[in-house]
């Protein structure tokens, strides 16, 4: 019998990831009316066609091509790169910080503990912009394109970020579910008190849904995204020539991140720090999977959507 080809294998492969990616807006769906029920939460009519509308149209678009990052070839990072690469990236994280900042002004909420002030706000912006840069740098010489949306012009790449990041969204949060059930007895074993979720709910601003999405959007998803998928994982990444380590080493990173002084829940984590640094481990380890095979702009929608569903869901009042 004739063996298939590398062609036909890839066939083969691509029917298959097509009906397995099929999976996410059904699973994404159905754990999103569970999590609403949990919480009597209804949605409005026009709520609901816009999530099922936008079930469909991802399941159209999975059939038409499924969604897989794209290779390419290593490059080299030039002097003249890397002094355009710093810039852009200093610029968009001030920029980032601006906007947080009139956020935080304009808020009727009072401040939350744990805030940064101005050394912690000047140490985070060369972390990012130091990290971030080298993993650009790094990111240029693998053979596989982690910033797709930025670097071609297809459009129905943009769709299938906006359309999976809901879905997927969902999906990591019962993934994260599992793991805080799993920090939370760890927790308890060793004597942690878990916060209540009056104490992290103080951490948010629940009552304007727009001004919360766009902290979530340019802290949790950019910010966190860039120093620990860009500037943690792909550089070391790119030194062992393995993802994998590259996925452990940034989990571990932030895991450890949230009970720093540079995560704004530190104050809470801090009352139960082993099980806020493993329930945030296993979370890095889904947002690590999510940027190898969907790239950076996908990560970043799906943290910040994930949390502030959660959010709305679990805390608005």
């Amino acid at each position: 019998m004739d063996q298939p080809s590398g062609g036909d294998r890839q066939g083969k492969w691509a029917w298959l990831t097509a009906r397995v990616e099929l999976l996410v807006p059904v699973l994404g769906l159905l754990i999103l009316r569970a999590m609403l029920g949990w919480e009597d939460v209804r949605l409005a009519g026009w709520q609901t066609i816009l999530i099922y509308g936008a079930a469909v149209l991802y399941t159209a678009l999975v059939l038409w091509s499924p969604p897989k990052l794209p290779a390419k070839e290593p490059q080299t990072f030039s002097r003249t790169a890397l002094r355009r690469t710093v810039l852009l990236i200093g610029l968009l994280i001030l920029a980032g910080f601006g906007v947080l900042t009139l956020l935080s002004l304009t808020s009727d909420a009072p401040p939350a503990e744990g805030r940064l002030g101005l050394g912690g706000a000047l140490v985070a912006i060369l972390l990012l912009t130091l990290l971030g840069t080298a993993g650009v740098a790094a990111e240029r010489r693998l053979p596989l394109d982690l910033f797709p949306v930025l670097r071609r012009r297809e459009p129905w790449r943009i769709f299938y970020v906006l359309l999976s990041a809901l879905f997927l969204a969902v999906l990591v949060q019962l993934w994260g579910g599992i793991w805080s059930d799993l920090a939370s007895g760890i927790g308890r074993t060793l004597g942690e008190t878990l916060p209540t979720e009056t104490e992290v709910a103080t951490l948010f601003d629940a009552g304007n849904p727009l001004r919360l999405f766009l902290n979530f959007l340019i802290g949790a998803g950019l910010f966190e995204e860039l120093l620990f998928r860009v500037g943690i994982m792909t550089p070391v990444w790119f030194l062992t020539r393995r993802w994998g380590w590259g996925l452990l080493f940034s989990a571990v990173a932030f895991g450890l991140y949230h009970i720093s002084p540079l995560s704004s829940m530190a104050t809470v984590n801090l009352q139960a720090p082993v099980t806020a640094v493993v329930e945030s481990f296993g979370v890095g380890l889904a947002m690590g999977v999510l940027y190898r095979y969907r790239g950076f702009m996908t990560a970043v929608m799906v943290h910040a959507l994930g949390n502030w569903l959660v959010v709305l869901i679990f805390f608005a009042t």
